[in-house]
């Protein structure tokens, strides 16, 4: 178990009086470059399979879908904070062939 402080820097506790501090910034930038490196993998692999316009699709795609999932999560906590129902919420689909056979 360990417990997080924050303040300037990250503290980390761990069992046995091991204190270990370093710089938040320092974590920000290695997740950034953690995105960075998903994200140029997902491009020039998608690049190398199916061409420079599709190539650079995955860019903005990722982007959305995390913004996406932020405000998903969001409104569920919100959801779940207020005492609300703990239902999934569907989307209702329309397909071609059910509005063929109307």
């Amino acid at each position: 178990m360990s417990s997080f402080a924050l303040s300037n820097r990250l503290t980390v506790s761990r069992p046995g009086g091991f204190r270990h501090a370093c710089p938040i910034g320092l974590h920000f930038r290695w997740i950034l470059w953690l995105l960075g490196w998903r994200l140029a993998m997902r491009a020039g692999f998608t690049w190398r399979t199916y061409g420079w316009r599709e190539g650079l699709s995955p860019i903005p795609r990722t982007l959305t879908s995390n913004l996406t999932a932020i405000l998903a999560t969001r409104r569920a906590l919100a959801v779940h904070i207020a005492g609300g129902p703990r239902r999934w919420d569907k989307t209702a689909h329309t397909f071609p062939t059910e509005l063929a056979s109307r």
